[in-house]
């Protein structure tokens, strides 16, 4: 089983927390997606069901996340979707 490694990992000597995911409509403010996952779950694997989940009440056009989203099979399936992704790199 792969064990993702994080900040929280080595500053806390923790190996497992819960994540809080939120989807936010960026013009309003409202939360429009909200889930809670293991510390096992990938952020850029959980985020497609965000967008799934999203899509049903909204029309998504732009993703914005941070270092945890840049991975190049999120991007593809955004960009395969129609959906301009806004993600922080992890490279420099």
């Amino acid at each position: 089983m792969r064990r993702y490694s994080s900040w929280l990992e080595k500053k806390y000597s923790r190996r497992r927390y819960l994540k809080i995911h939120f989807a936010i409509d960026a013009k309003t403010e409202e939360i429009i997606y909200m889930e809670r996952t293991s510390s096992m779950v990938h952020d850029s694997e959980f985020a497609k069901k965000m967008i799934e989940e999203s899509s049903k009440s909204r029309n998504v056009v732009t993703v914005i996340g941070d270092e945890a989203y840049d991975s190049r099979k999120f991007i593809r399936y955004l960009e395969g979707n129609g959906v301009t992704p806004i993600i922080k790199s992890r490279r420099c």
